[in-house]
């Protein structure tokens, strides 16, 4: 090798070095970036008023628009509990969104005592490569996601094409490409706010039209007939469910996972931890009702009550189980 070469290497190695090292120390001191939609200005909430609550609800729209923190906490009063929770869902929220959120609340409430997290599946797609489709890639998740898809029954030239994408969100992410419009904020921070609605909710007061009843109909009628849905085999999640939770365990923060009543065409896998199953017609058919969604697969603002004093019935008897 000529001194040249040698010299070419050995400072690419430095660079490489470097870069890493500057990326890796951006993201362990500003580890959520400031224009993730709706979740930067909801954990800078908890960043500034972290101390206020006990609860933290984490999902997907359906615990977005569905879980209402005043109705769930004047419920446990009624049952002689107190709490103060706080919506921290958000439209698209899947696995392993919903792990790097927990992560992120559990920094900003110390005192937390309550996670309730949305079973969902792993998002393997790429739908849209958004600072929302980003902003969590760490090397952890991203493995994870990897794994998952590797796993999955899809042709491997479809697998090679998700695979890619989410390296290259990765890539993005860890490179902190399109930060640099945060640094401003840092220097002059702007006073937290709460995004949406209620301490984090965003309830949605309309009903379904013709069309969308006869569909939600047809759905809740094939249900019935079917049955069950089948359970999705995905080690990844699986693995990265018991990790999560021996972790919260580790932390004293208890862990709750919750099937909401909704359309899957699978179920994700079964955590070895405490869970609430709403999705059922049969046991809770008070939750199926047309006239209390506004679409087939979500519940509006009267349906979103009933089942949140639902959900802190459920959760009050699991604590009251766990101190026997």
């Amino acid at each position: 090798m000529t001194r040249a070469r040698f010299a070419f290497l050995r400072n690419l190695a430095c660079f490489l070095v470097g870069l890493i090292g500057v990326c890796g120390a951006i993201h362990a001191t500003f580890p959520v970036r400031e224009d993730v939609p709706v979740m930067s200005a909801k954990l800078r909430w908890l960043e500034a008023h972290g101390e206020r609550y006990d609860t933290v609800f984490i999902g997907s729209s359906r615990v977005f628009h569905q879980v209402i923190p005043s109705v769930f906490d004047t419920r446990l009063a009624e049952l002689g509990k107190q709490n103060r929770s706080f919506n921290l869902g958000a439209d698209g929220m899947n696995f392993p969104e919903i792990f790097f959120a927990a992560e992120q609340t559990v920094r900003r409430i110390p005192q937390l005592r309550l996670l309730v997290l949305e079973l969902g599946n792993i998002q393997r797609g790429l739908e849209d490569e958004s600072v929302r489709a980003l902003y969590w890639h760490t090397p952890e998740l991203t493995w994870m996601t990897i794994r998952s898809i590797a796993g999955s029954d899809s042709d491997w030239s479809k697998k090679a094409h998700l695979i890619s994408g989410h390296i290259g969100l990765f890539a993005r992410n860890w490179a902190n490409l399109g930060r640099g419009q945060q640094w401003p904020r840092i220097i002059h921070e702007k006073p937290a706010v709460v995004p949406v609605g209620e301490d984090g909710c965003d309830v949605v007061q309309r009903f379904m039209d013709a069309a969308q009843s006869a569909e939600f109909e047809k759905l809740k009628s094939k249900r019935a007939e079917e049955g069950a849905t089948p359970v999705l085999n995905d080690p990844s999640l699986s693995a990265g469910l018991e990790r999560f939770t021996a972790q919260m365990r580790a932390q004293g923060v208890k862990v709750v996972f919750v099937k909401m009543p909704a359309f899957r065409k699978t179920n994700p896998p079964t955590p070895n931890a405490d869970m609430l199953d709403f999705d059922s017609p049969q046991n809770f058919p008070e939750l199926w009702e047309a006239n209390d969604r506004y679409d087939p697969h979500h519940l509006n603002l009267n349906g979103a009550r009933i089942f949140t004093r639902l959900l802190a019935e459920r959760i009050s008897a699991l604590v009251e189980d766990s101190k026997r």
